[in-house]
Formats: structure tokens, C-alpha cells, sequence
């Protein structure tokens, strides 16, 4: 006789997330997707409560976690571009360079890569995509029961909350960790201590060869400086400045977070001999914005061994509880994973959580699968982080100019030369000079003028499709277009019947200006050429905001010279 198949339990109820970070608003946001509003508690009495974050590093994906969260959108147009970056020497020796400033082929030009986004503006976007949701603001969790209908949740505030299944997204030290398996070995420290820092140098203090939509690595044994940009200006209002992070991480075995201004004041002791603009980016950073602590980080499989054992394994009522982000899997920033793993979360907690499985199934599921993805990724940060503060790091030769098919060479020539960063007026100008002198000593001239001489195969089925986008101004349609191409460069060379390029055609419909300038800085398209009628695409521009965007962008390239199309 067939077994009678066992009754599932139903769907939860309600669910409850504690924290509002960015696991928990990714798993907020994905239970909604399915239909599910959710209950988050933050101890925060509001969202502008805490420091304003340190900036993140998302990968661009048409398709990708922040596409399928609606936000790719809302964090391109805050993208803060960094495309390339040099690795230094603390007394400004060129180490190594990634980018694409000396390629001759200009691989990967046009793409987007990276996105960079300060931390507090991802949560606005995420929070501004909830709707049914609530968060309740001011609220600290103190206790967590499991009872027979659910878990009952215990605030500071004296109230009290009932919910079917309860996410733990409160952070790397997490109460519902410790309200679930309070015998749990603690977070593991890295053995380095991290200053950060946001200041808006002045103008004479920017070099443009290490911070023009670029940031760069110093070393120094025991010690790394790591300066990216972390807001840009406003698309019209240039008179905000841009903001830069500096993040100083060096070996300690300090456990003890620092005052605001001793971490300012020693982070300049420790670097006030470095190469320019060091020292005065961080003497002009305002001590309110710093933030200083020793780094820990946790091993996802210690959780998932206790958590199954106490409260899944022999137990005829499986405990509802979750852990994402860095409750479940905090990391070191050595390999910028943190925040794309902890979106990824909600999207496999939403997954398992209306899954057609028992409470113990869906818990295994879901934990093995977070856990599985998380954790190789906790122990190469973990890695990263050692290598990046060893003694040997500086000297051991293993860097690389991109670009340069002769790298030690010229990296040996440019200390010769005594061409470093901080004493020289253009460092790529100066490299790209010795590089020439390089390749002529080793054979191996790269022929850089006549590769861009040429004009990339431009992919005709796509044609059609790029004209309409534009025409629509359809900036997704178009960076996904980039995408598959590999080289948007093509783009260039499109020329319609009355010998329009596609800056025209956009300068004409683009009400923002957003197309219009995707159009020059990601595809390299020139403002400068003129059409059959001698007009250039400013010429074109209906809106004042685009008529704006384009002046502005015609700024930035003076070098430019202006030509009239063939």
C-alpha cells in the first residue's frame, strides 16, 4: 500500500527580518517579488542615523542581482567611475598598472566593468523599491523563543513580535546569532586594523593621472592605501566637489576600535612621507567622517555545523531561522565581495523560503546552498588579506603594467628614470614616453597609431538596434548592446544618411542628457565632428539640460580638435 504522502506545511505568514542592511533589503525586495510583504526591524531610529558608508564595488550585469533587484538603473547614474588604477610604491615608485591607458587594442573599452556607489545611497535605492514592506525604525532586538506557532522576538522597546520565520541580517555581531547558538565561537580577527577616511581635497591637491575616474594602491611592507572616487559631481551642478575614500589598512593585533580623530592623527603619522597627494588627502579629511576599527571576519560552515545540530538534526520542530549577509559570512574588503554577496543572499532566501518543502527542508536547502556559495569566498578574502600586508609584497616582483608586453623592463626603466607618482606633471603621459623608448630597446614595438587608426568591425545586425535605442533613449538597450560587443568602439563609426552621428541623433532626444553622455564617456564617441550640413551635436540639442550635459562634456575635452565628417 502506497505511504500517504505527508501534508506540507503552508506558506509563512509573516517573516520577519531584523536588520536593514543590504541582505536584508534584498531579501525583503525578493520576497515581495514573490508576493510577500515583510516585517524588518532596525535598532536605527532612521535611515540617516549611522555614518554614511564606506563606497562598494558592484559588478555591472545587464542581468545580474542588482538588475533583477530594479535598482542597475538607479546605481549606474550614481556611478562614481574608477576604470583603472596604479599600484605604488609609498615613495611613489610605479609598481604595476591596471587599465587600459598603453594598450594599443583598447580591449574592454566602453565597459562598464565595476560600479562604485557609497553604501548608504544603495540602501536608499533598495528601500525606495520596497512597498508593501515595513521597516520599523527604533527597534533593538534583545531576546528571540522558539514557540510552538512561531518565534516570538523581544525589543528594547518593550514590544513584542510573533513571525512564522525570522531572517538574521543584523550584521557581524549579530544578536540573533547569539540569541540562537550562543556557544558559537566568535568572529576571527585578521590581524589588521583599517582607518577610513571621505575628504573633498581642494584642486591643487587632485593629480588627474591617479584621480580622474581612477583610483590607486600604495604599499608599504605592513601597510596598504587604497584612494578610489566616492561621489561625483552632479550631472549639471558642478559645483559640488568630488569626494574621495582613502582606506588604510596595516598589521595589528589591536582588538580595540579608535576615537575619530587618534585614528586621523596616526594615519597621517604613518603616511605624512608619502608620495603627493597622500599626505593631503588625508590631512584635509574631516574627522567626522573617519571610521576605524580592527577587521574580523566569520567562517559560514561554523554556523551551519551548530545551527543544524541544535535546532534542525533529531528536532521534531525545526527552528525557522535564517542568517544572511555578514551575521552569516562577514569578510574582509580585500576582495570587494561583501556587498554582492549579501544581495545574492535574499535572492536564495526567498528561493527556499516558499519552496514546496518541509520547514526542515527548506532550512537545510537553504543554509547549504548560502553557505556553499559564501564560504570559499570568506577564506580568499581571508588570504587576500594576508598577502596584501606581507612583507614581500613591494619587492617581490610579481607586478604588471597592462598593456605592456615588456614589464619589467619598463617598470625597472621608470625607477631609473625616477618617473613616480607625486613628481611628475602627467604620469601617464611620462610612462607612455618611456614605454616608446622600451619598445625600441626590446624589438617589440607595439604599433599603437595605426590599431587606432583602424575602425572596429562594426557589427551590422546591431545597427538597427542601436539607432532605435538611441532615438528612444534607451540607455539599457544600449549598455547591453556594449555588452555583447565587447568593444563598443563601433559605435563611433555610425553615420546615418545625412551623415549624422550618433551623438546627433541623441543630442536631438535625449531630454536628460544621460544618453548623451553614456554615448562619449562608456563608447568613446566624439562631440567635435560635424555633420553633412556642418552642424555638430550640440547643434541638435533640444533640451537645455542636454545642451548643458554636452558643454560640460565639452570641457573635459579641450584636447579635442574639431573636424569636419567626410
Amino acid at each position: 500500500m502506497r505511504e500517504k504522502a505527508r501534508k506540507l506545511p503552508a506558506e509563512p505568514q509573516s517573516i520577519a527580518i531584523i536588520g536593514s542592511g543590504l541582505a536584508a533589503l534584498s531579501t525583503a525586495i525578493f520576497c515581495e517579488q514573490a508576493g510577500y510583504a515583510v516585517d524588518l526591524f532596525e535598532r536605527d531610529n532612521y535611515l540617516g542615523s549611522r555614518s554614511e558608508g564606506y563606497g562598494l564595488t558592484l559588478k555591472y550585469d545587464p542581468r545580474g542581482i542588482s538588475a533583477q533587484l530594479g535598482v542597475l538603473e538607479d546605481v549606474c547614474d550614481a556611478d562614481c567611475p574608477s576604470r583603472s588604477h596604479y599600484l605604488l610604491r609609498h615613495d611613489g615608485v610605479v609598481l604595476g598598472y591596471f587599465g587600459n591607458a598603453f594598450s594599443s587594442d583598447n580591449r574592454g573599452w566602453g565597459q562598464r566593468g565595476n560600479l562604485r556607489v557609497p553604501r548608504q545611497k544603495l540602501r536608499t535605492m533598495l528601500i525606495d523599491k520596497l512597498q508593501d514592506s515595513k521597516i520599523h525604525w527604533g527597534h533593538e532586538l534583545v531576546a528571540m523563543k522558539k514557540q510552538s506557532d512561531g518565534m516570538e522576538l523581544t525589543f528594547a522597546n518593550g514590544k513584542i513580535f510573533k513571525a512564522d520565520w525570522v531572517i538574521g541580517a543584523d550584521g557581524i555581531n549579530s544578536k540573533v546569532v547569539r540569541c540562537i547558538l550562543p556557544d558559537t565561537s566568535p568572529t576571527r580577527p585578521l590581524g589588521v586594523h583599517l582607518t577610513l577616511g571621505l575628504t573633498e581635497p581642494s584642486s591643487d591637491v587632485i593629480d588627474p593621472s591617479l584621480l580622474h575616474e581612477r583610483g590607486f594602491y600604495t604599499l608599504k611592507p605592513g601597510h596598504r592605501l587604497f584612494v578610489m572616487p566616492y561621489s561625483s559631481p552632479d550631472a549639471i551642478d558642478q559645483t559640488r566637489p568630488v569626494r574621495y575614500m582613502w582606506q588604510l589598512t596595516v598589521n595589528s593585533n589591536q582588538r580595540e576600535r579608535k576615537a575619530q580623530q587618534e585614528a586621523l592623527d596616526e594615519a597621517y603619522a604613518i603616511c605624512k612621507d608619502w608620495h603627493r597627494p597622500v599626505p593631503q588627502l588625508i590631512q584635509s579629511t574631516p574627522p567626522d567622517s573617519v571610521w576605524s576599527s580592527p577587521l574580523f571576519d566569520r567562517d559560514p560552515n561554523d554556523l551551519y555545523e551548530s545551527f543544524l545540530k541544535l535546532h534542525v538534526r533529531n528536532q521534531e520542530h525545526p527552528t525557522p531561522v535564517l542568517l544572511v549577509g555578514d551575521a552569516l559570512h562577514a569578510m574582509s574588503c580585500f576582495k570587494g565581495q561583501g556587498a554582492h554577496q549579501a544581495l545574492l543572499d535574499g535572492r536564495c532566501v526567498a528561493k527556499w523560503l516558499f519552496a514546496q518543502a518541509s520547514t526542515k527542508g527548506k532550512l537545510q536547502s537553504c543554509w547549504r546552498e548560502l553557505v556553499q556559495r559564501s564560504a570559499p569566498i570568506v577564506q580568499d578574502s581571508r588570504r587576500a588579506a594576508v598577502e596584501w600586508h606581507e612583507e614581500s609584497i613591494v619587492d617581490n616582483g610579481g607586478h604588471s603594467l597592462a598593456g605592456c608586453s615588456n614589464s619589467s623592463m619598463l617598470l625597472a626603466e621608470l625607477e631609473g628614470q625616477n618617473i613616480r607618482a607625486g613628481n611628475v606633471d602627467d604620469l601617464d603621459k611620462a610612462v607612455g614616453q618611456v614605454k616608446l623608448q622600451v619598445d625600441k630597446l626590446s624589438d617589440k614595438r607595439l604599433d599603437s597609431d595605426a590599431d587606432q587608426a583602424l575602425s572596429p568591425p562594426v557589427p551590422t545586425e546591431w545597427c538597427n538596434d542601436v539607432w532605435i535605442a538611441i532615438r528612444k533613449s534607451d540607455l539599457l538597450t544600449l549598455r547591453e548592446l556594449s555588452w555583447k560587443a565587447k568593444d563598443c568602439r563601433w559605435m563611433q563609426c555610425l553615420i546615418d544618411d545625412d551623415g549624422c552621428t550618433c551623438l546627433h541623433v541623441a543630442a536631438a532626444h535625449d531630454t536628460k542628457g544621460a544618453v548623451v553622455q553614456w554615448l562619449v564617456r562608456e563608447a568613446g564617441c566624439s562631440l567635435r565632428l560635424r555633420n553633412d550640413k556642418g552642424e555638430l551635436p550640440i547643434d541638435w540639442a533640444v533640451e537645455e539640460t542636454t545642451r548643458l550635459v554636452i558643454k560640460r562634456l565639452n570641457a573635459e575635452a579641450l584636447g579635442q580638435t574639431v573636424c569636419t565628417k567626410q
